[in-house]
């Protein structure tokens, strides 16, 4: 089992290290980006990027995963900026 959390854990390392690069370009102009995060789950990369500045909108059709989302980010300053508007779109989406 700890191969598989070895495996896990140097993909993540893998997709940030592209994800920053590729912030970088984007947002060389210094403001906050907004960014779509389809299949983002309980907010594994959503969570990191929102505390980056950026504007960052999840959507997800499982209520299970949105809901442990919105358990995740409570004090986050700005976050959710609408869950039931999110939580919406995630329905319709499963629906």
């Amino acid at each position: 089992m700890a191969a598989v959390g070895s495996r896990t854990g140097v993909r993540t390392a893998v997709v940030w290290d592209y994800l920053r690069a590729t912030l970088d370009e984007l947002g060389a102009a210094g403001s906050p980006l907004r960014i779509l995060d389809a299949g983002g789950g309980s907010g594994g990369f959503a969570v990191p990027l929102a505390q980056l500045g950026h504007e960052v909108t999840v959507v997800d059709p499982s209520p299970d995963s949105l809901a442990a989302l919105e358990l995740r980010t409570l004090g986050l300053r700005g976050w959710p900026p609408d869950a039931d508007a999110a939580a919406a779109a995630a329905t319709r989406v499963a629906g």
